[in-house]
């Protein structure tokens, strides 16, 4: 048991020197935090977070069944009239729960 403590103890004295060095100790110009911030305000990195935002409203809506999202969502091009751009979870024709279960050959 002390030993577990032990080890526990100098992974997370490890962990917050790890921390530390990140936030604190220069590379170049920055610190390992700052090109962090860096590179995540880039135009490329904000299109990406836009897109994972506007893909998880998209998600959300398909789960909930809730026709409102926070953006609008553009209809696709390619997407012609009889085949849906997204899948809906209600027409899934699926077996009726309340006929009980019968094997049916198939020719």
């Amino acid at each position: 048991m002390i030993t577990h403590l032990g080890r526990r103890v100098t992974e997370a004295a490890l962990c917050l020197f790890a921390a530390l060095g990140f936030c604190f100790v220069p590379l170049g110009q920055r610190t390992g935090l700052g090109h962090a911030k860096a590179i995540i305000a880039t135009g490329p990195a904000k299109e990406a977070r836009d897109g994972v935002f506007e893909a998880f409203d998209q998600l959300k809506s398909a789960v909930l069944g809730s026709g409102e999202s926070s953006k609008p969502a553009a209809p696709a091009a390619s997407a012609s009239p009889s085949k849906p751009a997204m899948l809906k979870l209600d027409s899934i024709d699926g077996p009726d729960a309340s006929v009980p279960y019968q094997y049916v050959k198939h020719p």
